[in-house]
């Protein structure tokens, strides 16, 4: 798959140096500002740990089930993954959500979290990772911090397709 050129959005909550920084890493011509990029430090994981906890407590996010509960969930409901069964590159497609998932809630699991300073500090364990939980931890924080703050001031004067589309500058 072959995506399109990206570079940083031009956006009040991106520093202006950071973002001219940025957009002079860009290479493609014509790239989609779409990329919202944070610099993290000791005290902006701390906080983004904190409200990724309280997203959590509140419901506020909803996970797949697991791989086997996916694959029964595909059997039933997908015509096309019931009629490439057998076809294991199909298979993976259709499944990769389901196990990324998975692979995601274990990462969570096998965190440590330490007090430093006061501040919040998620370690892995030796051996483990934690990346797709930095990427969720991350898009938590966009999604509250400016999407959301966005979304609400925008809903009384346009429709949601709208707003959604003016958050991230695509119009």
């Amino acid at each position: 798959m072959v995506f399109p050129p990206m570079t940083v959005v031009n956006d009040t909550y991106v520093d202006e140096n950071l973002r001219i920084e940025l957009m002079g890493r860009t290479l493609g011509v014509g790239a989609l500002p779409v990329i919202y990029p944070i610099r993290a430090s000791q005290q902006s994981n701390s906080t983004m740990a904190s409200a990724f906890r309280a997203s959590l407590q509140k419901r506020l996010w909803k996970f797949l089930k697991s791989e086997s509960d996916g694959e029964e969930f595909l059997m039933r409901t997908n015509k096309e993954f019931k009629k490439e069964i057998n076809d294991s590159e199909t298979t993976a497609f259709f499944l990769s959500p389901y196990v990324n998932t998975s692979l995601f809630i274990n990462e969570c699991i096998n965190l440590d979290m330490k007090l430093v300073s006061g501040l919040v500090k998620l370690v892995e364990r030796p051996g483990c990772y934690k990346d797709r939980f930095s990427s969720v931890l991350y898009a938590n924080s966009i999604i509250a911090d400016i999407f959301d703050i966005e979304l609400l001031k925008e809903r009384e004067e346009s429709s949601d397709l709208e707003a959604l589309l003016s958050v991230t500058n695509f119009y």
